[in-house]
């Protein structure tokens, strides 16, 4: 133990040259994993070639990369269920919490506006490139909130998300006096601005709030938003729907140069009753065509929505001719396909997207593992299952029953990341994954 221990302090020495620093805190984690004798430092050189290149010591790496990445310890261990051992504090205080997960979704549980203030609570994450208490953090449509109160106590978070550090400490309460509306152009945005997000997913830092006043199109029945959402609360219906429109426009503008507005024609595949397609629509009403396979929903949209509306089967093919979308979202569609029908539809989409076209779609990656409640052994098992079958069946769903033809499959399932960007990259160029940005969702936006 003497051993490693100087080891670990020649390796400190070198930390600037790696880009990092090591504070007492983690460098006590290096030596208490190292002690454990759990640590594989052979193996993790062997299966981390680039941590060998560097000339890293493996269990530093560990501690300040690799227990957040996911990278295993060990030979007979996964990094999930180690870290989650850790959480139970079986092997506590030696392994570390992770510093970030790979997508963190912040929640806000209410929003007041009233004659002359705006009041908003909620939690999100920690980031630990924002002061404590900076109000600078919390914005109300680009101004900082003139009261907040962060890090507040959140056990219900620390529960929920184990394997976080600072989960327990999570909650938020913002206050702005306004003198007239707090709508700009009948939206209101909330940011939580985290330095620390990628730039290409900087979008999942803002909520959008629409005008409840001044609905452009009407709401559907309580049945139909539930066969989309799983939710008939209609002020849930419409600021999920307006934020994920919002969220989806500024990864299209980040990582393509090109909005909404820039497209020519569009798809909405998996329409539903036109959650976000009213924001598309409120916009632009040429070019605009969605389908979804739930009849009700698709009658619907035909009587109240402008565009144009197709009802779709649960197999291809679409009633489209080759190339005839410029883009085509669909959010929460593959996360409902078995492996048969996912590579049957990815060929599908292929085919109607003209060359240079876009295509964005959801799928339950880490993120929705991780927001779903899950114990510690069930997060580790059916992370491991993900990536051993890249498409994993999780369960049946009922919500479309009676309203669509083969809705028996219609599942729930998980993908694992890298059996995305091995096997859908036969059908287009794999531009972005983002991790949690349309909520729990990985946004996987692709080029043709």
């Amino acid at each position: 133990m003497a051993r490693y221990v100087s080891d670990v302090w020649k390796a400190l020495l070198y930390a600037p040259k790696f880009g990092f620093k090591l504070s007492l805190r983690r460098l006590i984690q290096v030596q208490e994993i190292a002690s454990s004798g759990l640590f594989d430092k052979s193996f993790y050189l062997e299966l981390n070639p680039d941590v060998k290149a560097a000339g890293i010591d493996p269990i530093v790496h560990y501690v300040l990369y690799g227990a957040r990445e996911g990278r295993s310890p060990s030979r007979s261990s996964d990094a999930c269920l180690y870290l989650a051992k850790a959480a139970k504090g079986v092997y506590s205080p030696g392994l570390p919490k992770l510093a970030r997960l790979q997508g963190e979704p912040w929640m806000i549980n209410d929003v007041r506006v009233e004659a002359n203030s705006v009041v908003v609570e909620g939690w999100g994450l920690p980031d630990s490139d924002i002061p404590a208490h900076s109000r600078l953090a919390f914005l109300l449509n680009g101004r900082p909130f003139d009261k907040v109160q962060a890090r507040l106590p959140s056990d219900d978070v620390a529960n929920l998300l184990w394997q976080r550090e600072g989960a327990e400490c999570s909650g938020f309460r913002c206050e702005s006096t306004i003198a007239e509306s707090p709508y700009i152009d009948g939206v209101m945005q909330i940011t939580y601005d985290r330095p620390s997000i990628a730039y290409h997913a900087r979008g999942s830092n803002h909520y959008f709030y629409p005008d409840p006043d001044s609905h452009v199109f009407t709401i559907p029945e309580p049945d139909q938003m539930w066969r989309v959402v799983a939710n008939r609360d209609p002020n849930a219906f419409l600021f999920a729907g307006c934020t994920d429109y919002w969220r989806l426009n500024l990864a299209l503008l980040s990582i393509t140069g090109r909005g909404f507005a820039d497209f020519d024609s569009i798809l909405d595949w998996g329409v539903g009753c036109g959650r976000v397609a009213r924001y598309v629509l409120s916009k632009r009403h040429n070019h605009f065509t969605g389908c979804d396979v739930d009849r009700g929903n698709i009658a619907w949209c035909k009587d109240r929505l402008p565009g144009s509306f197709v009802l779709s089967d649960m197999h291809p093919p679409l009633p489209f001719a080759d190339g005839s979308f410029d883009l085509v979202y669909g959010i929460s569609v593959f996360t409902h396909l078995n492996q048969e029908l996912e590579a049957l539809w990815l060929a599908e989409l292929h085919r109607v997207v003209r060359p240079g076209g876009v295509v964005a779609v959801t799928i339950h990656g880490q993120t929705a593992v991780d927001y779903a409640k899950l114990s510690p052994e069930e997060h580790q098992q059916l992370i491991a299952k993900i990536r051993k079958e890249g498409v994993s069946f999780s369960s049946n769903n009922d919500q479309i029953s009676g309203f669509a033809d083969r809705a028996d499959l219609y599942v729930n399932v998980f993908h694992d990341k890298e059996y995305v960007r091995q096997i859908w990259s036969k059908f287009f160029n794999i531009a972005e994954i983002l991790p949690g940005y349309i909520y729990t969702h990985d946004l996987v936006v692709m080029l043709k």
